[in-house]
This record gives structure tokens, C-alpha cells and sequence, in this order.
């Protein structure tokens, strides 16, 4: 599916997806060009590229990294490298940022 619990130049990736059904089940729902947009930021992420993609956002702590694709991935620096939340396309993004200040908001 996508890289879980990487390492490269310092830039530890883990992944807490699995722990939420709803975030689960809503990366399950991406397209094939929604995933590899996003696996190729998890790449750019892993050399050390904070801004992958089309633009960052943050928000309640939460940082959204977009692919002009439409993929998404959200996640949170750790002192380690980065923790990621959740996935989503453009179609289920408001249910996934729903779901993710529920969990994670402050």
C-alpha cells in the first residue's frame, strides 16, 4: 500500500493509520494515481523534503502534504522524523480532517 515505518537520512516514517477504522477505511478508498502521488511524497519525505507536493498546510498540529493528483497525506513531526495520521483523496479529504481533529485536535 504505501511506505509504513521507513527510515532514510535521518528521517524516521512511521504510521498509526491502522489504529483508526474510519482512517483505515478512508486510505482504502484511494485511486491508483491518488496512491502513487503519494507515494511518491513519502519518498521526497524520506530524502528530507518537508514541502513535497503542491503545497503544506498545518492545522491543529497536523501537517497536510498534497499531490497535485489530488492524494493527501496527513501527519505530525515527531522527534524521530514524522508520524502519519491518515490518507485521502480530494473526494473523502473533509471526512478524514473531520475524523483527524476529533482524534488529534486540539
Amino acid at each position: 500500500m504505501w511506505v509504513h515505518n521507513a527510515d532514510c537520512c535521518g528521517n524516521h516514517i512511521s504510521s498509526i493509520v491502522k489504529q483508526d477504522e474510519l482512517l483505515l477505511r478512508e486510505a482504502r478508498k484511494l485511486s491508483q494515481q491518488e496512491s502513487q502521488g503519494i507515494n511518491q511524497m513519502m519518498e521526497q519525505i524520506k530524502k528530507g523534503n518537508e514541502n513535497p507536493g503542491i503545497g503544506t498546510g498545518v492545522y491543529h498540529g497536523i501537517t497536510e502534504f498534497r499531490h497535485r493528483n489530488g492524494g493527501r497525506i496527513y501527519a505530525r513531526k515527531t522527534a524521530n522524523g514524522w508520524e502519519v495520521l491518515g490518507y485521502s483523496g480530494k473526494g473523502n479529504q473533509a471526512k478524514v480532517w473531520t475524523r483527524l481533529k476529533e482524534l488529534y485536535g486540539r
